[in-house]
């Protein structure tokens, strides 16, 4: 095929110097030639981009961000998993990418870099600009240098090793091989380093880095250890109060009463803390020769009375409540009209939290740091915003450890989710939870449900629906046997997460070129789909009437391997059972079957369901499987009986 010419930056937007039309994704490349492959001992790409892309040296991977799993090609209509701005035409830097062992990859002669550019939407932004820098031993005649844009991201030093976060021995050694010197490095919490002091040599710990130059800020010796509290948070009764230890020396007790962190400007504990309302205390040590310990977070529920679990979330109020940097409110940038698209709970934005997570009788299951994010699409409208909460080693050690959902026996979570049940926000408030829940123990892939009470800093929030997280974690928690890197899982509209679409495109390629009425093509189809799961998929999501499907709030996967089999999760029910204006009367099988233009679900999102009814043997396992349904969980009795217990919490 024939390349278009022309410079970076190339995009859809105005401030490129070549300007496409909007496309889900751009494929770029440029020739170089290197003379001396020697004289090559390090390789940086620096790029800004627009939402997401892979790059190529010479056919090896040497970068990717945002979209699909390492070693995966992604399809030229995958979109990338969240949206991502371009920062150079706002002041900002490119992002950095070191390439791994450089002299593997490149060739004397003719080399190339490919990059494939992809959007977050089909008709959104896409911009790249890249640079590909070499560092050598010595000075190519006629080098034109670097960008200007790089000089002061290019002054460092750099190697082509990592040092393992456990901590590890470094050495330096000569060209003989000589141990000149060696560092002992160690596992360190976030934004701490370590390094020796420019004086005499000594090893310290720094809670100020300065990469580039010497190790010029305060250095500590030691960490402070944590203060410990007389009395752990849960629920009481009356006034409450708390007595702080643990400083020794030249050390303070600083603490918090409004969920932020702790620092050397707030409080100082002088004598025992005295509460009669509900209250998030958060302290910690600060010394003048130590590093400040790690915050410590309690929640004292006073004169509460709850019928549900408590989920207790603390954060320093501007994480969630800045107009500029605050996840949670509109901020200066959103449209007037619902949904407020450019609101700051539209970012991809994370802050960081403590989590409490309070037994419905007092007593803590678990407390952790943690990162969240706000979740959802339109229902990020409403007051009460979805929150997912991540456990990632930058806050805490992960993953979370802890029985959280009765009905089943998981015990790790990467992520969890505080729901505002979504479109069902101000109505029933638990639609979603309740219909997957009556799917349980029916090869169904669904998020667990516990209704909860959620305070944040204190502050009473509603009631949530805690819920799975739907992830690669969360399949491989579910079916233990499989590996979370070796999946391909697609969502809405088709969208790549996990893996590739390269199964997916070759199934729907077998679908639309071959009669399914003929018993060997859909013996084939069998060892393709599980057709239980998606019988049973179908069946529910046609008698509960989803209204919201299966145009969008499709997401399915398979195993990477031979007789890996594609699964359907169900997903965001909220639109179901009359919501949020039809009747039983409604013919939803009609929205599945149906190619009428009046259709609203396309003729693109229905093509597998409507293909797989063309055959008999699959219609009379719908049929069977609607039946059962309607005769076992689907009774109006069930349904009450379900429906009454939800309600009583």
């Amino acid at each position: 095929s024939n390349w278009f010419n022309g410079p970076t930056g190339i995009g859809t937007g105005s401030d490129n110097e070549t300007i496409i039309p909007v496309a889900p994704s751009l494929f770029i490349r440029h020739n170089f030639l290197v003379e001396n492959l020697s004289n090559i001992v390090i390789a940086i790409l620096h790029v800004d981009y627009d939402d997401g892309f892979v790059a190529y040296l010479n056919g090896t991977e040497i970068a990717r961000i945002n979209i699909g799993s390492p070693g995966i090609i992604p399809a030229f209509d995958d979109l990338t998993e969240s949206s991502h701005n371009a920062v150079i035409y706002d002041g900002g830097v490119p992002e950095k990418f070191i390439v791994d062992k450089p002299q593997d990859i490149l060739v004397e002669g003719e080399n190339t870099l490919c990059i494939q550019i992809h959007n977050r939407y089909t008709a959104g932004d896409l911009t790249i600009i890249p640079f590909l820098t070499f560092g050598m031993i010595e000075e190519p005649v006629g080098a034109n240098g670097t960008n200007v844009l790089l000089d002061s991201l290019l002054s460092w030093s750099h190697t082509n090793f990592k040092i393992s976060s456990e901590g590890e021995t470094i050495y330096l050694s000569n060209t003989n091989n000589t141990v000149i010197d060696s560092f002992v490095s160690t596992q360190l919490p976030t934004d701490i380093s370590m390094g020796l002091s420019p004086g005499n040599g000594n090893v310290f710990f720094f809670n100020e880095s300065t990469p580039g130059t010497e190790n010029s800020t305060t250095g500590y010796q030691d960490f402070s250890e944590p203060p410990s509290f007389s009395l752990e948070g849960g629920f009481y009764s009356g006034s409450q109060t708390i007595e702080l230890s643990g400083a020794i020396g030249n050390e303070n007790i600083y603490y918090t009463l409004d969920g932020a962190d702790p620092t050397d400007s707030s409080f100082i504990y002088t004598q025992p803390i005295t509460i009669d309302t509900t209250h998030v205390i958060r302290a910690r040590i600060i010394g003048q020769s130590s590093i400040p310990s790690r915050i410590i977070t309690h929640t004292y529920l006073i004169d509460r009375d709850f019928t549900m679990p408590v989920i207790s979330l603390a954060t320093t109020p501007a994480n969630f409540f800045d107009w500029e940097t605050g996840i949670y409110v509109m901020g200066p940038n959103a449209n007037p009209n619902p949904p407020f698209m450019g609101a700051n709970f539209w970012e991809d934005w994370e802050r960081p939290i403590h989590i409490e997570f309070f037994n419905q009788d007092g007593s803590l299951k678990f407390s952790k740091d943690a990162g969240t994010k706000i979740h959802g699409r339109w229902s990020r409208r409403f007051a009460q915003k979805s929150l997912a909460i991540f456990f990632r080693n930058q806050y805490d050690e992960s993953p979370l450890i802890s029985h959280v959902f009765e009905e089943k026996p998981i015990e790790e979570f990467q992520s969890l989710l505080l729901r505002n049940s979504g479109n069902d926000c101000n109505a029933t408030h638990f639609r979603d939870g309740l219909v997957t829940n009556l799917l349980q123990d029916q090869n169904i892939d669904y998020q667990e449900f516990q209704p909860v009470t959620v305070y944040i800093n204190g502050m009473y929030w509603g009631i949530y629906n805690l819920r799975e997280k739907i992830s690669e974690h969360f399949i491989a928690s579910n079916h233990p046997e499989v590996d979370p890197d070796n999946i391909d899982r697609l969502e809405y509209r088709y969208k790549v997460l996990n893996g590739d679409s390269t199964a997916y495109h070759n199934l729907f390629t077998f679908l639309a070129t071959h009669d399914l009425s003929e018993p060997d093509n859909y013996d084939f189809v069998k060892t393709q789909i599980n057709i239980e799961n998606l019988t049973k998929y179908l069946a529910a999501n046609i008698y509960c009437n989803n209204r919201d499907w299966p145009r969008t709030n499709v997401t399915l996967w398979r195993e990477r391997t031979d007789t890996g089999k594609w699964r359907w999760i169900l997903d965001d029910m909220d639109w179901s059972f009359g919501f949020p204006y039809s009747g039983y009367d409604h013919n939803t099988l009609w929205d599945v079957l149906s190619t009428d233009p009046s259709n609203p679900n396309p003729p693109e999102f229905t093509f597998i369901f409507r293909k797989m009814f063309t055959n008999e043997e699959f219609r009379i396992d719908f049929i069977n499987c609607l039946m059962d349904f309607m005769n076992t969980i689907f009774l109006p009795s069930e349904l009450m009986t379900k429906i009454a217990d939800v309600k009583s919490q």
